[in-house]
């Protein structure tokens, strides 16, 4: 096991640890800083929190019950821990527990690890863990958010509870760590999907009119329609293969309420938003809801903070951070369910392109969503 101190510079370039200075963690030189272990013949990568004191005293990691556990379980599917998988850690020096800016550090030594060494699945334990791999943007939330989701970047990254989660005498807890466990095998070598949009900006409603189902989503100038002055800026319609936006105007807008009030099968994220804004703002009743993508989330998995459209696209596709530009000009500055919003300051390609991502999304999720319901 290799020794933080006992690296020259040009090899911390190398491996990726140039901010160990910044970090502040780094201990004496009497304390290995371990990177990694393990020699990965079946390429599985699985990364904790930080190394144990026996970790720091052995200069090995995976030195505790937990490990044991991992150790057993991965035994049970005839794979190896050290000869099959290699071990690494969010920080590579034992510590207090990690902060955002210890793993930040750290981050480029584990995403050179993997880009170099191109693991077929690689298993989170815990919430450090799970920063350090995930790009995701926005609210992290707790591992309880994160754990059971097969997310696919270069290979599958499958959160699950880590060391400081693991308690023997919660079953709860075991249970869905066995659970979440086999799920993340099972997802060993498989290709993550590849899906993509190329958004166009055309008004073409008339081409859906045959289609049996169809996402459409709205992006409007506040949450609510019920104020004066609220409009409905653009919209956006796909069947997954083809997906189109448009900015709703005077040449447009009677052929969408023929679209929405046609017998075609419709799908959208939160429904009761679009509904509400057609009635008040179009004046129609949409015909033939379908799917809601929001409410389906629910029925699938009751917990909070996964419902939306970005999370989805995320946890399904990885997918992330399509909307970052634009979202800031899409709340409005007071809390306020009435208030405006600053959509008239986004460029209207950005806009359309963003407009026609949410309603490619949601296509998908649903058809994924009733294949998992068993429809």
């Amino acid at each position: 096991m290799q020794n933080l101190f006992d690296i020259d510079n040009g090899e911390r370039e190398n491996l990726g640890i140039t901010k160990c200075a910044s970090c502040g963690r780094l201990g004496s030189p009497d304390s290995p800083k371990l990177l990694h272990n393990g020699s990965g013949g079946k390429r599985i990568l699985l990364v904790g929190s930080q190394p144990t004191k026996k970790d720091d005293e052995t200069g090995t990691l995976a030195n505790s019950s937990f490990w044991t556990r991992v150790e057993l379980l991965l035994r049970s599917h005839n794979i190896h821990m050290l000869r099959d998988c290699w071990i690494m850690n969010s920080v590579a020096c034992h510590g207090a527990s990690p902060n955002p800016k210890h793993i930040e550090c750290c981050n480029p030594a584990l995403r050179k690890f993997i880009d170099d060494n191109n693991p077929r699945l690689i298993l989170a334990f815990g919430m450090d863990a799970t920063r350090a791999l995930l790009d995701w943007k926005k609210d992290f939330g707790g591992i309880q958010k994160w754990r059971g989701f097969t997310i696919p970047q270069s290979c599958y990254v499958c959160p699950m509870f880590g060391e400081l989660d693991f308690h023997e005498e919660n079953e709860a807890v075991n249970t869905l760590f066995r659970m979440d466990f086999e799920n993340a095998l099972s997802m060993y070598g498989m290709e993550p999907p590849q899906i993509s949009c190329k958004v166009e900006v055309s008004d073409d409603i008339e081409y859906f009119m045959d289609k049996p189902v169809v996402a459409f989503d709205y992006e409007t100038t506040g949450l609510k329609p019920d104020a004066s002055g609220h409009r409905i800026v653009s919209c956006s319609l796909s069947d997954g293969d083809r997906t189109i936006a448009f900015m709703l105007d005077n040449r447009n807008m009677e052929r969408l309420k023929t679209f929405l009030v046609s017998d075609v099968a419709k799908v959208a994220a939160n429904m009761k938003f679009e509904e509400a804004w057609s009635r008040v703002y179009l004046g129609v009743k949409v015909k033939n809801w379908l799917h809601d993508t929001m409410l389906m989330s629910h029925v699938l998995d009751n917990r909070r903070g996964i419902t939306s459209v970005k999370f989805q696209a995320y946890v399904r596709y990885g997918i992330s951070d399509y909307d970052s530009e634009i979202a800031p000009f899409l709340k409005a500055e007071v809390d306020n369910g009435n208030a405006f919003n600053r959509i008239d300051e986004i460029p209207v390609d950005k806009l359309l392109e963003y407009n026609g991502m949410d309603s490619f999304i949601e296509y998908h999720v649903y058809q994924d969503q009733m294949k998992e319901y068993g429809i």
